[in-house]
């Protein structure tokens, strides 16, 4: 029988340092307040690396992160972080929540966490952009916590083909592929979209 990792697991194994190190750099460099995770197919481990990346950002680099669920479609991080699923990033979309209602705090060394919530809110596309960008703003600045990151594991970019509608919203978007499984074709296909 073969075990399983979980998406926590792998994030603890990466070379955080290294992801650190690039992540300070480009933060140098450019605006970086806002991260969404994405990939062309449903698991290829785009969760495990916006893990890493709010591990890195978090201990490595000292930053003060808050890693929000944006999948809809499999919402992951209430289980992995073993916090309450409701409310969540849906509900405060919505307006049913306020941030201060829907953020977790974790233990030292991990990110805070925002859960999905209702997973029947319907899909993120229907949010405008502007709506969209101003409620993150929103979340950097909750009661005296002052993110210097929001790390978004969004849903893959074949189940939400309209994320590339709000693709305006965030300061980078990482395009996760596993290797020997993806197709070049359609990896261009969404780095095309998502541009």
């Amino acid at each position: 029988m073969k075990n399983q990792l979980s998406p926590r697991d792998v994030a603890d194994c990466m070379q955080l340092r290294t992801v650190a190190t690039t992540l300070i750099r480009l933060r140098q460099n450019q605006t970086l307040n806002t991260v969404v995770t994405t990939s062309c197919s449903p698991g290829e481990g785009k969760t495990s690396v916006a893990m890493q990346l709010a591990k890195a950002a978090t201990t490595e680099a000292r930053l003060r992160v808050l890693m929000i669920d944006f999948n809809p479609f499999n919402p992951v991080l209430a289980s992995l972080f073993d916090v309450p699923s409701t409310p969540g990033f849906s509900d405060y979309l919505e307006g049913k929540a306020t941030a201060e209602e829907v953020i977790r705090p974790t233990s030292p060394g991990d990110p805070d966490i925002l859960p999905y919530g209702d997973t029947q809110g319907g899909l993120l596309s229907r949010y405008d952009p502007p709506q969209l960008k101003e409620k993150l703003a929103a979340l950097r600045s909750v009661k005296g916590r002052d993110y210097d990151l929001l790390v978004l594991d969004g849903p893959s970019s074949f189940r939400e083909p309209d994320l590339a509608l709000n693709g305006s919203v965030f300061d980078g978007i990482i395009l996760v592929i596993e290797c020997e499984r993806t197709r070049w074709e359609v990896v261009r296909h969404y780095q095309n979209i998502l541009r």
